[in-house]
């Protein structure tokens, strides 16, 4: 007999077995339907509201004045990097939901102890069972979708915008703790870098008094910028002299031109009086701590600021609406899938009946093997509710 052949034959058995045993398909069909009916209609029903939230916009506080908006610029991609700001916002805001203190507040305000039909008043299953009653959704376009489900829609619109109100509270209290410890960092730089600067004002103005040297920053500014450049010269001739020495002979022709270039440029640096080099020194560490001071300012000035800033801290795009419809459970799709597994349960059935049938009639050593098996299983299974 080919595979086919013996595919059709099976087919036909089934369709005859349900043909034969058509009653009891067609009882075990109504029988399960039913009950899942009677069982779906019982069930308690969940409404869903849903809002939807968006990240805070970047402001523009002193954002708009020459090299102080790029120094702002700057400390704003720097707070984006530790989760401050941006995308990621999105993913904060679902930790904050899932935290425990958020719950609690939730559990606490709507008494869900009752809602939930909580014996001992446990806030830990509390929690747990609203944890449960709460959907998260970071969407492709930039938003945070929160879904709340409670027995009443009217509860589930106002736990929905409840929960975001706690967000808002929660990441405002976040936010004004980070601002702090930025301002308080970036304060003691700022004291430090004036601190700097006095002592650097008070040394040129000592050695101006002693040395007769009167500081034009014009002219020092363009001198310190050569000599800048040659010592930056300087810095790049020795490391590839120390380069050409590991890979050429020393008496090799380029070896010794680089060399002689490098010595070209100390002869010119010597030239350089030992009291230039001071004051260029000075006035170079002066330039320093003074750039540092004008990008330092702008930023304090920013920390300042969000520390005191109490404004929301998200944008509410949809409030939680109240829903007309239950979300759950999902009554149709439960009784179909039930139905299909008793229609499926009941053709099986039929077929194994007819099976056994066939056997006992054709095949009595197979019978009286299954006959055998199905014995003990019932004993196993009696005895094991006695022992219960």
């Amino acid at each position: 007999m080919t595979l086919e052949t013996e595919k059709s034959s099976i087919v036909t058995d089934v369709i005859q077995a349900v043909a034969k045993r058509r009653k009891f398909v067609f009882t075990t069909f109504l029988s399960v339907t039913g009950i899942t009916v009677l069982v779906v209609l019982l069930l308690p029903r969940w409404y869903a509201s849903t809002t939807t939230i968006l990240p805070p916009r970047a402001s523009g506080l002193l954002g708009g004045v020459g090299e102080v908006s790029s120094v702002v610029k700057q400390f704003s991609a720097l707070k984006s990097l530790t989760g401050q700001a941006g995308g990621g916002d999105l993913y904060n805001y679902v930790a904050i939901l899932q935290s425990r203190p958020a719950l609690q507040r939730m559990v606490y305000g709507f008494n869900l102890f009752e809602t939930y039909d909580i014996k001992n008043k446990s806030i830990e299953d509390a929690v747990d069972v609203l944890r449960g009653n709460l959907e998260f959704l970071v969407n492709e376009e930039g938003t945070l979708t929160v879904r709340v489900y409670d027995r009443d829609p009217k509860q589930a619109a106002v736990m929905a915008d409840s929960l975001v109100a706690i967000l808002d509270e929660i990441n405002i209290s976040l936010s004004t703790r980070q601002a702090h410890s930025n301002r308080v960092f970036i304060e003691r730089r700022v004291d430090q870098n004036r601190a700097d600067l006095r002592l650097l004002e008070d040394t040129i103005k000592l050695f101006q008094e002693k040395h007769w040297i009167v500081i034009i920053p014009q002219e020092t500014q363009s001198s310190i910028a050569g000599f800048s450049q040659l010592y930056g010269l300087k810095a790049t001739k020795e490391l590839q002299v120390g380069i050409m020495e590991q890979t050429m002979s020393s008496d090799n022709i380029l070896l010794q031109s680089a060399k002689r270039e490098l010595a070209e440029i100390e002869r010119r640096l010597k030239g350089v009086p030992a009291l230039g080099v001071a004051y260029y020194r000075l006035y170079r560490d002066y330039a320093v701590q003074q750039k540092i001071f004008e990008m330092l300012t702008p930023l304090y000035e920013q920390a300042r600021v969000e520390e005191q800033r109490d404004t929301p801290t998200l944008l509410v795009l949809e409030r939680g609406n109240v829903p007309e419809r239950p979300a759950r459970p999902q009554r149709k799709v439960i009784v179909l899938v039930f139905a299909l597994l008793s229609l499926i349960v009941g053709v099986g059935g039929a077929y194994g009946q007819e099976r056994i049938a066939y056997l006992k009639t054709h095949d009595p050593a197979a019978y009286g093997r299954i006959a055998t098996v199905w014995g003990g299983l019932k004993r196993a299974f009696a005895f094991r509710r006695r022992s219960v």
